[in-house]
């Protein structure tokens, strides 16, 4: 026991003179007990003595009679005083304070509750109802799926949360706060996508910090031509709470969803801290967001990291950082991928509420000029998919031209150093492949003059730069 929970024992047995500590049978921790007539439970060198009649655990009360039905004292599952077993047709009664039924006292101390003395196990509550629909009830029409976004599939009210998963720089975070201010202010998402009514968003931010967080949302809303001070409430930031995605903190997080329509939290790793994203264990953290959500109304939005795939790589669902239980417990799922330079790739990945995934789309984000800043405003444009092809196709094509340039000066001092190079020797005086060789001898155009000499019945091709010695 830690010291604190030592504390509170002390301060237990000191209200309850009646109530004798030892170490019960079939566990590791300590328990107290009274019999049920209120005296002392005997203990011998701290273990519960068996009953005369024989059964473990029993008390050697005068009549030697079982315990009536509600005077069983149940610890592990046992009557401490006869041994009974615990069934749900014959719910415990018992003279010791429990904490309320469904909780252990684990959880107590995890919530730091003190409501059960340490040690004393509580007695199974019963199962919760299995709600079956018969044919009438899944024939009864289906309501409408209300939407924060309804262009990208973004949904509304409680339910699992949604995922923006993308490798580091490419502008999830920015994304995530543009879509957020849009909201609040009733303004088209990122430009185009329809928010008619404002809804009240909070951005839990425990990766940036405040004056980054803040520093963009201003940028945002002087593009947007946003008063932020005018927002009220409807937009809030809360940043480095000291919260974790754990049962623990379930009543906290329920507290800050109260009343909003929709809570950013930025990141997932950082909110499960201690906890390996590997682990299909991370999904209970995901799952309690859920339960959340159904009670509050206010759907979550994690902000998560994918990993940088290659060209041989299933990329999709299989970029998202960690175990697969991630991409299972939530609703919907974009992936969102970039280089520098380059517009935002958004891919739709999946759709539970509705089943039905949108076309891929790009983000811009661009800097814009503000009072008098070149760079005082920030702002995040929605433009097709072809856009990413394009661009990343451009950007192949330049990047291209400056390897073959690099290449062709590495050609022009082989050649400056030995004249009349052939295309093997060549090759192997610069390191470059077949493919690479050609290509900068194209982009040194005319400054390398190619001769075919003969050697008896063998004609070589030999490299030579203008104006230089044969």
């Amino acid at each position: 026991m830690t010291p604190d929970e030592t504390s509170h024992d002390d301060a237990w047995f000191a209200a309850h003179p009646d109530a004798m500590k030892g170490r019960g049978r079939g566990s590791n921790g300590p328990w107290r007990a009274v019999c049920h007539d209120g005296s002392p439970y005997p203990l011998v060198n701290g273990e519960a003595p068996a009953r005369a009649s024989g059964a473990s655990g029993g008390h050697a009360s005068p009549s030697r009679r079982r315990c009536s039905p509600g005077e069983h004292h149940y610890a592990a599952g046992k009557c401490i005083h006869c041994g009974h077993r615990f069934s749900l047709e014959e719910p415990p009664a018992s003279a010791t304070p429990r904490a309320p039924a469904g909780t252990s006292n684990g959880a107590k101390r995890q919530n730091g509750g003190r409501d059960a003395p340490f040690g004393v196990d509580e007695a199974p509550s019963a199962p919760t109802p299995i709600a079956v629909l018969d044919g009438p009830a899944i024939a009864a029409p289906l309501p409408a799926v209300e939407y924060l976004v309804r262009e990208i599939g973004l949904v509304a009210g409680g339910g699992a949360p949604h995922l923006l998963a993308g490798y580091g720089f490419s502008g999830k975070t920015v994304a995530a706060q543009s879509l957020a201010l849009s909201l609040a202010a009733g303004r088209p998402a990122w430009g185009s996508y329809g928010c008619p009514d404002p809804r009240r968003v909070l951005h839990v931010d425990m990766e940036q910090g405040e004056r980054l967080t803040r520093r963009r949302y201003q940028r945002l809303a002087l593009a947007m031509g946003v008063e932020l001070a005018a927002l009220g409430d409807t937009l809030s930031l809360a940043v480095m709470p000291p919260l974790t995605l754990t049962a623990g903190c379930r009543d906290r997080w329920r507290e800050l969803m109260a009343g909003r329509d929709l809570m950013i939290l930025d990141s997932l790793r950082a909110a499960s801290a201690g906890q390996d994203e590997n682990s299909s264990e991370i999904r209970a953290g995901l799952d309690m967001l859920g339960t959340v959500s159904e009670e509050t109304k206010c759907r979550a939005l994690l902000v998560h990291h994918a990993r940088k795939v290659g060209a041989d790589d299933p990329g999709g669902r299989y970029s998202i950082r960690g175990s697969s239980a991630i991409f299972d417990g939530v609703d919907s799922a974009y992936l969102f991928s970039a280089a520098k330079g380059e517009p935002v790739g958004v891919e739709h990945l999946k759709a539970r509420s509705h089943g039905e995934t949108v076309e891929d789309f790009a983000l811009v984000i661009a800097d814009v000029e503000g009072a008098g800043d070149p760079r005082g405003g920030l702002r995040v444009q929605v433009h097709g998919a072809e856009l990413v092809v394009e661009r990343r196709a451009a950007h192949a094509a330049t990047a291209r031209r400056d390897r073959a340039r690099g290449d062709g000066e590495t050609v022009r001092g082989a050649l400056a150093r030995q004249p009349g190079l052939g295309t093997r020797e060549l090759r192997g005086a610069t390191g470059l492949s077949g493919d690479r060789l050609a290509a900068a001898l194209a982009a040194l155009g005319d400054a390398v003059e190619v001769r075919e000499e003969k050697q008896g019945r063998t004609v070589t091709k030999r490299h030579y730069l203008r104006g230089g010695e044969r």
